[in-house]
């Protein structure tokens, strides 16, 4: 039978239309909208692929407002299946730069990067969770503190703070290739300080001990200074060291 639309219960009903129905703009040929056979609901496309498919060529694809006084404007998006996610994809026309964030296990947000076109789990691909008590993982999705960070592999570098777009250094820590960390303080590019529990740490400027002034040699101690030979078992009778004071 031929698709006919009528008034009925106080509802406006369309009957028939076994491949759909199409809503065209008042010249009869661009379409508006179109509720295909399957139910799907597409806004400016003839071939919904969801169960609603916006498109647009320009402006926004959706608004959404709240008049309500008093109350948040909330978009909730709800999964009901066992063991499943709920969760936002974002995909550019190519299928090649897709990323993600949604909500995972027990109340964690997950933030996903390198998603493949279409994926409908985030698999491995997540990069940042903050779980529900607020602690943040980068590099894991169980943080055990407020921010942990995970580096997987040796030769690696867990955290980094840098200026001039990444071109110079200010504060690295470095894993090494026996998985050693060591933690690096630069200046103007140039590695100043160094710790490093495998082997010898050092600082490579003026150094001030005991006061907030400025250093005018190597070291500079304001306040007491002892010296202290390590003996075998770090004994009372070890030897004490020397070291020249000028008081003037």
């Amino acid at each position: 039978p031929a698709a006919s639309m009528k008034q009925q219960s106080n509802e406006l009903r369309m009957f028939g239309g076994t491949s759909g129905y199409t809503f065209y703009d008042d010249t009869g040929s661009v379409t508006n909208a179109r509720i295909d056979a399957a139910g799907l609901v597409g806004i400016g496309t003839a071939s919904p692929g969801a169960v609603l498919h916006t498109t647009t060529s320009s402006g926004d694809i959706a608004r959404l407002y709240s008049t309500q006084a008093g109350t948040d404007a909330v978009v909730r998006l709800s999964q009901s299946a066992t063991n499943s996610n709920a969760g936002i994809f974002f995909e550019n026309t190519h299928g090649d730069h897709n990323a993600g964030c949604g909500i995972r296990g027990a109340g964690s947000l997950d933030i996903c990067t390198g998603l493949t076109a279409g994926q409908s789990n985030y698999g491995a691909n997540v990069r940042v969770t903050v779980d529900s008590t607020g602690d943040v993982g980068i590099g894991t999705t169980a943080p055990s503190g407020k921010l942990d960070i995970f580096s997987a592999g040796a030769s690696s570098i867990p955290f980094q703070i840098s200026n001039s777009g990444g071109s110079n250094i200010d504060f690295q820590v470095a894993m090494q290739g026996d998985n050693r960390p060591w933690v690096q303080i630069y200046q103007t590019g140039t590695e100043k300080i160094r710790f490093d529990p495998g082997s010898p740490s050092f600082f490579s400027d003026k150094l001030m001990v005991g006061s907030t002034g400025t250093a005018v040699t190597d070291l500079t101690v304001d306040g007491a200074l002892t010296l202290k030979e390590q003996a075998a078992a770090d004994s009372d009778t070890a030897a004490y060291g020397q070291i020249w004071v000028k008081t003037a």
